[in-house]
């Protein structure tokens, strides 16, 4: 699954701090694709293979995950817009979307002709080398165009929030 930042304002990232070594030991993988759009499909275009992207949708939940001093909790909200849970003594507040789309990937051999297409470098950033909790961050013609979160779908969203946490404060202005 996907997890958003609802206010994505409070990160912005120029792609030389992905240079500098304090952030360089974060990054685990680095990719280089090219992403294209037609009125038929959305292909990913990486070392000579096209594939079509799939979407499942699902419904998207929205959330908060709430630092406090001693812990951090995850606070779904009703669909009234209401929301659950007690609020006092909060130190960080953070509002969230939660994907949990399905989406994969068939091969094709034929790119349509009318189409527009992006040069993607995609960054895959972790705490530690094998944490399960991954950002993402891609960036397009040298500027921030997106990040999120990549869980496992079977990962409870209430385990995930320390070190979405984490994760926010390196790339926060």
């Amino acid at each position: 699954m996907k997890i958003y930042l609802e206010n994505d304002k409070i990160w912005k990232i120029h792609p030389d701090m992905l240079k500098e070594n304090w952030f360089a030991k974060y990054i685990q993988i680095i990719r280089h694709f090219k992403r294209i759009f037609s009125e038929e499909s959305i292909l990913v275009v990486e070392n000579d293979c096209i594939q079509k992207v799939v979407v499942t949708d699902k419904p998207v939940e929205y959330g908060k995950i709430l630092h406090y001093d001693d812990h951090d909790y995850y606070l779904s909200r009703n669909n009234d817009g209401d929301e659950d849970g007690d609020e006092d003594g909060i130190k960080k507040e953070l509002s969230v979307i939660i994907d949990k789309s399905i989406i994969y990937y068939d091969t094709v051999y034929q790119i349509p002709p009318r189409h527009v297409s992006e040069n993607i470098t995609q960054y895959t950033i972790s705490l530690q080398k094998k944490s399960r909790i991954k950002m993402i961050l891609e960036i397009v013609n040298n500027r921030s165009h997106d990040m999120y979160f990549l869980v496992p779908d079977n990962m409870n969203i209430q385990d995930t929030c320390s070190s979405i946490l984490s994760l926010v404060q390196l790339v926060k202005i």
